[in-house]
């Protein structure tokens, strides 16, 4: 296919010039500006765009429009678009360098009480601390039970009965299995006797006793004791019993 070009003379010199300040153009201007605004001239008859640098003055050509031409300028940048979507997230980083210890921080609230640990094991005794003092005297202690029985006290002094009076005879000591002890007590002539026993001076063991005689018989004047230990008593060799006769005799 064949493209017919028609070009006037007018039409030439036309693109002759703009020919020339576009290539001058490029090799002296500063373009874009200090602040990143383009400065641009089109050609009026058609519309074909050249840049100049409006910081020569208008002076030079490549600094300004001729009559032919219109003025046009723009920024570098466009106007800023909406946000775009987010990323998918990148790969996590190297651990950076620790950084300087920080400033120490106020002391914090005190916890709760941990659980009880187990007992540790027993130390050693520590020295005797000194010797406190006496304490308060304590409450009454309850009674005992009651002792044994005791053995039988002397007898009391006569009572105060006209011609009345007790007599004693001599003591007798029993103890040895077989052997008879006596004792004899005899009221005063002119009395009779109207009682009489014996009376417990000394004992130990006790051993076992026989009592064969305590009364006065047929005689109103005395009273008889006779004891003996019988035979085959376990009696040891340190018991025994001492008496005494006594009789209580009144006036006759």
């Amino acid at each position: 296919m064949e493209v017919k070009l028609r070009l006037t003379r007018r039409r030439v010199a036309l693109l002759a010039l703009v020919v020339g300040l576009v290539t001058g153009g490029v090799a002296y201007a500063t373009i874009p500006d200090g602040e990143g605004v383009f400065t641009a001239c089109k050609l009026n008859a058609t519309g074909t765009i050249r840049l100049i640098d409006a910081g020569l003055g208008s002076t030079s050509l490549l600094g300004r429009c001729t009559s032919l031409e219109t003025q046009l300028t723009w920024n570098q940048g466009g106007p800023k678009g909406p946000v775009g979507e987010k990323g998918p997230t990148g790969d996590k980083g190297p651990a950076g360098e620790t950084g300087p210890v920080g400033d120490q921080g106020a002391t914090g609230k005190t916890g709760p009480a941990g659980d009880q640990g187990p007992a540790g094991g027993q130390g050693p005794t520590g020295d005797q601390g000194p010797q406190g003092q006496a304490g308060d005297k304590g409450p009454v202690g309850d009674k005992g039970p009651a002792g044994d029985k005791g053995p039988p006290g002397d007898p009391g002094p006569a009572g105060a009965v006209a011609g009345r009076e007790t007599v004693y005879g001599d003591p007798l000591t029993v103890g040895q299995p077989g052997v008879l002890g006596t004792s004899v007590a005899l009221c005063p002539l002119g009395t009779k006797v109207v009682g009489g026993g014996y009376d417990n001076l000394d004992w130990q063991g006790p051993p076992s006793v026989l009592v064969t005689q305590n009364g006065n018989g047929v005689n109103d004047r005395r009273w008889l004791v006779q004891m003996m230990a019988p035979s085959g008593s376990n009696n040891s060799s340190s018991s025994f019993l001492k008496v005494r006769a006594f009789a209580i005799c009144l006036s006759a």
